[in-house]
């Protein structure tokens, strides 16, 4: 009788939404033993077919796969590399929360994506939208977002003037 073990765990890890630890990769898989489970964890992490990462409680594994964005949702993370998979695709891999690792595939003809390559290694987010002109916004996290162009200043100005406003007519 022979047990596929390795399949199993690479089952139930492609459904995790998180790393899992390796009892709960023993008990999800039917197996018996945890060194058992922790062997053919570790065999495959070395093969380079799961993720894993030792941690203070001991090992955690994931897997990811390719991961399409519906519109209006968006993914953040460190831009790990870009890959050219065709003609007309690429895959940007980034690392999210957890150490998750995202594969996301890209039209390789929109704009927003040439500048991929020069992203790689900082924070970005990608967002996916409906609007056909922009169907792709790209933007790293140290981008001005709207309140470091000066409008907090500006409402801060306006929220003291109104206080000093007010004073001014209690008295």
């Amino acid at each position: 009788m022979t047990n596929n073990y390795k399949e199993k765990i690479l089952e139930y890890l492609k459904k995790a939404a998180e790393p899992t630890d390796i009892e709960k990769i023993r008990i999800a898989a039917g197996i018996g033993n945890w060194q058992t489970a922790a062997k053919h964890c570790l065999e495959l992490h070395a093969r380079g077919t799961i993720l894993g990462q030792r941690t203070t409680k001991g090992w955690v594994f994931w897997t990811y796969e390719e991961t399409r964005l519906a519109p209006w949702q968006e993914v953040l993370g460190v831009l790990d590399r870009v890959e050219e998979t065709n003609e007309t695709q690429i895959v940007a891999f980034l690392t999210c929360t957890y150490k998750r690792q995202m594969a996301i595939p890209l039209s390789k003809n929109q704009p927003e994506t040439k500048k991929l390559q020069k992203l790689i290694g900082q924070k970005i987010r990608i967002l996916q939208t409906d609007i056909p002109d922009k169907p792709l916004i790209i933007r790293t996290l140290d981008e001005a977002t709207a309140s470091d162009r000066g409008g907090y200043v500006i409402r801060w100005l306006r929220l003291r003037a109104s206080f000093i406003m007010c004073n001014a007519m209690l008295v």
